[in-house]
């Protein structure tokens, strides 16, 4: 266990993806038990948005209510994971079929054109992605049975890697000190909520891009990377097992 690692990754290949922030809330800090509870995402460019609590099962804790903050009558109102992943694929999918793209190439003066981008990769951005979220992800995959193809054609980005490599981390690592230092402190924010955090981040991903004159995958790129599904599906299985 020392030397297993919970999300193995391989490089992922250059061109542009369907950038989509994306957060977790989970009832525990265990990769291979913990559950999670609340999914976020936005797509950035299109600023499409998904959010959904997930039904955590009847076997879990009835006190975890203090580590994520949602009350348990409203998880219990959400959908199994296996359903709450299934509409977040669903959403990248279509996320991933068409977004607007402006043409900066505009030489006349008017309003650049908007182009129709299809059927780009997808790639998820999330802070502290490689030790939590990306992880967790993929243990709640497996034990629900649910097949690899979704998370196999992603690409991973984990802005932790990002600030660290543009000496923006500071000594704290969590997002809210991340979005303090780049943008000010929040004010409609709410945090532990997946889909307010996921604002948090586009807000940071951005600022940081802007203050070096660069776009947010130019930004993110040199971090991007695959899932290694060879390694990562077996090695997950044989843990929770």
């Amino acid at each position: 266990m020392m030397h297993t690692v919970l999300f193995p990754r391989e490089p992922a290949p250059a061109c542009e993806p369907i950038i989509a922030y994306i957060d977790l809330e989970t009832n525990s800090l265990d990769v291979l038990s913990g559950k999670i509870v609340e999914i976020g995402a936005l797509v950035d460019g299109s600023r499409a948005t998904f959010s959904t609590v997930v039904h955590p099962g009847h076997e879990a804790p009835l006190d975890d209510a203090p580590v994520h903050g949602i009350p348990r009558e409203e998880l219990l109102s959400g959908p199994c994971f296996a359903e709450a992943f299934a509409r977040l694929d669903q959403f990248l999918r279509y996320a991933s079929l068409s977004v607007l793209e402006s043409d900066d190439d505009s030489e006349d003066g008017r309003s650049p054109a908007l182009t129709m981008k299809q059927g780009l990769q997808v790639c998820l951005v999330a802070h502290n992605g490689w030790r939590f979220d990306f992880p967790f992800l993929l243990s709640g995959v497996v034990r629900a049975g649910v097949g690899p193809a979704a998370m196999s054609s992603w690409i991973y980005v984990d802005t932790l890697d990002v600030l660290r490599a543009t000496d923006r981390a500071g000594e704290c690592k969590k997002l809210q000190c991340a979005l303090r230092v780049c943008c000010g402190p929040p004010t409609l924010l709410r945090a532990h909520r997946a889909l307010d955090d996921c604002f948090a981040l586009d807000g940071v991903v951005r600022h940081v891009s802007a203050s070096l004159g660069i776009k947010p995958w130019a930004l993110l790129s040199p971090f991007a990377f695959r899932l290694d599904e060879a390694s990562a599906f077996v090695q997950m299985d044989a843990l929770i097992s």
